[in-house]
């Protein structure tokens, strides 16, 4: 389905619309990946979480100290995935 992000006060949602409630762990590192560029830029992120637009629920978890200090390190992981060609990854 179709999805959308946004960032109301200093939370951030993903919105999904697919057919299933759930998720995978590809979503939360998603969430997280949208959160780590979001703080890099200055956006004062404290809470994520998914909204499951066909469904009316949301789950939302607050970014402890412990994950804020891996957000750096995380999106740094994340640039230089997305710099390395897919046939060096393998």
């Amino acid at each position: 389905g179709a999805d959308a992000d946004l960032i109301f006060d200093s939370t951030l949602l993903d919105i999904k619309s697919t057919v299933s409630l759930g998720y995978k762990t590809a979503d939360w590192a998603q969430v997280l990946g949208y959160a780590a560029m979001a703080r890099a830029v200055g956006i004062p992120v404290d809470r994520a979480g998914i909204y499951f637009a066909r469904f009316g629920l949301c789950a939302v978890t607050p970014l402890s100290a412990d994950l804020v200090a891996f957000l750096p390190t995380y999106l740094e992981a994340i640039l230089g995935a997305a710099s390395t060609p897919a046939r060096a990854r393998g």
